[in-house]
């Protein structure tokens, strides 16, 4: 059922996005690299200094706990509707059985009396 298979979707996207937002609590290295003119050089004339650096982040109060916990209620939330739509479909087809039985004495009496 294509409203079956979009709840699925929903559901795998949430989960994607729970995935995201944890590794996104993990801080992003920084690298550069430049180069600068130093005029302090011990035999008083000017060199040319090549410099690397490195930096990150230290998330030491926040840790993305909010997103991650916003994103995990709305994977549930998906999961839920999955749920709900998966009973309600059963139902319909079980009503729609029912119809279908309830059709088929109908007519097996007007044949009957026939």
């Amino acid at each position: 059922s294509p409203t079956l298979r979009l709840a699925a979707q929903e559901v795998a996207r949430g989960e994607a996005q729970v995935d995201l937002e944890k590794r996104q609590r993990i801080p992003n290295l920084t690298v550069s690299i430049g180069s600068k003119y130093d005029q302090t050089a011990r035999d008083g004339r000017g060199e040319r200094v090549n410099l690397i650096g490195l930096s990150m982040p230290l998330p030491l109060f926040d840790r993305n706990q909010g997103n991650i916990y916003a994103a995990q209620s709305r994977a549930d939330q998906a999961r839920d509707l999955q749920r709900a739509t998966l009973l309600r479909l059963r139902s319909e087809a079980v009503q729609a059985y029912d119809q279908l039985r309830t059709s088929e004495q109908e007519l097996a009496l007007v044949r009957r009396d026939l």
